[in-house]
């Protein structure tokens, strides 16, 4: 679209002094949430033109109450399964609407709600920012428009580079009971000896944190690509980040070992530690190369352009296209029982949130898409009773056959299993249930 700029409604609902709306053009009205919390709206510097209470509203009464008639050009909802921004009756407008969908990789449904609300108003286009992994629930679902857009809502905040750094690891960010697998890795490292600073802070002073120690550790919540990635490469940190599910994108974005590290477990993360204290110039060259493909790559004003011209212009970069997992085909083809794999598949989500790791055996009959539906919960062990040599054929195709194992039943039964999923009812048929703390029944057969 050229010329003036668009006409934007935006439906926004972060706190805005927790996470600023988007600005995504100087013709735009923002709503927000009243909150009741001391962090207000209010007290934002780019507060929301209207506030509404939490929950459901219609959005045409909402901004003809407010007295904005003007028809937008493009209308953006940000959602998630909170259930605090949910504004309905977006119907009445004619323009592209655009729903993004905060996280989905916690909480109660959080997919299932967001494909719920996603059908039951007219949106034109999905998005996310930190769960790249889910987008293939959407396009099998039905949404063809589909966009990933990573680091949309980060906030630059540059500071000046410093060679002399503090022997320390900082960590910037939430270590409440939500965050078991971030919880674990502080322990290990405060545990090891190693000089560390943990704890909350504003965006300026995380920034000056991270721009002064020596390594800025990073632990997602739940396999998401979260916002502090790109916050300690704006402030030219050493960006140590636990390594995520290949569909969860983090390596389309950056390169390990050149613009930031990654590790896999606890043990992994100290010897990284530990070899970056003993060599701080690597880290350095490492922060510094972050830093300029961060500058270069992946300003938020960057997205907010790459956003406007796809829904304005129907022009989609490549790498942004979730398209590029190669599960889609055959999560397409058992579309009619996404409502059944999307609760399968939040049960062991929240299962791998709540524990550091966890094993999953999986018994033969078990759909193959509800297999690769798995496949992207890093932190779980996804093993399959076999052989099963079309199911293998079929994790090839889909270039994940390193993210699944296969196990023989002899060797299933030498140990104990976090979690076993059947189809069957009959355990005297599967004797390997008798090593699972917890087994799960489906019936695909009934939908």
């Amino acid at each position: 679209m050229t010329g003036a700029d668009p006409s934007v409604v935006l439906c926004w609902e972060g706190d805005p002094s927790y996470i600023a709306p988007l600005r995504l053009s100087s013709r735009q009205v923002t709503i927000g949430l009243r909150y009741a919390s001391s962090a207000n709206a209010l007290d934002c510097p780019d507060a929301p033109d209207i506030l509404v209470a939490p929950g459901q509203y219609d959005l045409q009464a909402t901004l003809i109450k407010a007295g904005w008639a003007e028809q937008p050009d493009l209308i953006v909802v940000w959602s998630s399964a909170l259930r605090a921004n949910l504004p309905v009756n977006l119907g009445a407008f004619r323009c592209p609407k655009l729903l993004i969908c905060g996280d989905t990789h916690h909480m109660q449904r959080p997919i299932g709600f967001m494909l719920d609300y996603a059908r039951s108003e007219p949106f034109d286009a999905v998005a996310s920012a930190y769960d790249r992994q889910h987008l293939h629930w959407f396009l099998a679902a039905g949404f063809e428009n589909c966009a990933w857009l990573p680091g949309i809502t980060v906030q630059h905040v540059p500071m000046p580079w410093r060679v002399h750094r503090d022997d320390q690891v900082v960590f910037v960010g939430q270590t409440g009971a939500m965050h078991a697998w971030r919880q674990s890795l502080l322990k290990g490292i405060a545990a090891a000896g190693v000089p560390l600073l943990a704890g909350q802070a504003t965006r300026s002073q995380a920034a000056e944190l991270f721009s002064q120690s020596l390594v800025s550790f990073n632990g997602s919540l739940n396999g998401d690509l979260n916002m502090r990635v790109f916050e300690v490469l704006s402030a030219g940190g050493f960006l140590l980040t636990d390594r995520l599910s290949p569909q969860a994108g983090l390596e389309w974005l950056l390169r390990p070992g050149v613009d930031c590290e990654t590790y896999r477990d606890a043990a992994e993360l100290l010897d990284k530690i530990a070899f970056y204290r003993r060599s701080p110039m690597a880290a350095l060259r490492i922060a510094e190369q972050g830093a300029a493909t961060y500058q270069r790559e992946h300003l938020a004003c960057s997205r907010i352009t790459l956003l406007r011209r796809w829904l304005l212009d129907g022009m989609l970069p490549d790498w942004c296209n979730p398209r590029h997992d190669l599960r889609l085909a055959t999560s397409r083809a058992a579309a009619g029982q996404i409502p059944l794999r999307v609760a399968l598949y939040e049960m062991v989500q929240e299962s791998q949130r709540a524990r550091r790791e966890i094993s999953v055996l999986i018994s033969p009959g078990w759909p193959v898409a509800a297999v690769m539906d798995l496949a992207d919960l890093v932190r779980t062990q996804v093993s399959v009773i076999g052989p099963n040599p079309a199911l293998c054929a079929a994790l090839a195709a889909a270039s994940i056959s390193g993210q699944v194992a296969m196990v023989e039943i002899a060797r299933a039964m030498e140990r104990d299993w976090d979690i076993v999923l059947t189809t069957t009812a009959d355990a005297a048929s599967e004797p390997w249930r008798r090593r699972g703390r917890r087994v799960v029944f489906a019936d695909f057969a009934g939908g």
